[in-house]
C-alpha cells in the first residue's frame, strides 16, 4: 500500500486592499470618524423590527395572504377547541364532584396539567382524554362531543 504525499495547498487569496478616499490638494482631510449607519426617515419602520401581522400587511401576494388568512382561522379555531375541551372537562368533573386533585390521581396526571388543560392552556391527546374520560367514568366520545365543544366550521364559498 502506497501512500499518496499530499498535495500542497493553493495560497490564500489575500483580502482586497481597501480603497480610501484621495484628498485633493488644498482640500482639508475627510474626518477619521467613522459615519453613523442610514436611518430610516422619521415615520417609517424597517421589516426587521415588525410583529408578523404587520410585516403581512404589506404587499403580500394574495395567495399567500389568502393561506396566511386560512392558517389563522384554523389556528383560532383550534384554540377555540382546546378552550372548549377544557371548559368541558371542568364541567363533567364538577357534575362529579372531584377536585381537580382527585381526577388527576385517578386519571394518573399531575393536577398542574389538569389545571392546565381545564384553563385552555394546553391540549389533550387523545391519550390524555380516554384517561380523563375512564377517570371519570365517561365515554371518550362523550367527553369529544363535537356539537357541545365547537361552533360549526364556517362554510367555504
Amino acid at each position: 500500500m502506497s501512500v499518496r504525499p499530499k498535495s500542497p495547498r493553493p495560497p490564500m487569496a489575500s483580502a482586497p486592499p481597501v480603497a480610501r478616499p484621495s484628498v485633493a490638494p488644498g482640500k482639508p482631510p475627510l474626518p477619521s470618524k467613522s459615519i453613523p449607519p442610514a436611518r430610516a426617515p422619521a415615520g417609517t419602520t424597517r421589516s426587521v423590527g415588525l410583529a408578523p401581522a404587520t410585516r403581512a400587511a404589506r404587499s403580500e401576494p394574495p395567495k399567500r395572504a389568502a393561506k396566511r388568512a386560512r392558517d389563522e382561522a384554523e389556528e383560532a379555531r383550534e384554540d377555540a377547541f382546546v378552550a372548549a375541551f377544557g371548559e368541558h372537562v371542568r364541567i363533567a368533573r364538577l357534575a362529579r364532584k372531584l377536585t381537580q386533585a382527585a381526577l388527576a390521581e385517578r386519571a394518573r396526571l399531575s393536577s398542574n396539567y389538569v389545571a392546565r388543560l381545564e384553563r385552555g392552556e394546553v391540549g389533550a391527546s387523545l391519550w390524555v382524554a380516554h384517561c380523563l374520560a375512564g377517570a371519570m367514568s365517561m365515554k371518550v366520545g362523550e367527553l369529544l362531543d363535537r356539537d357541545r365543544l365547537l361552533p360549526p366550521p364556517p362554510l367555504r364559498r
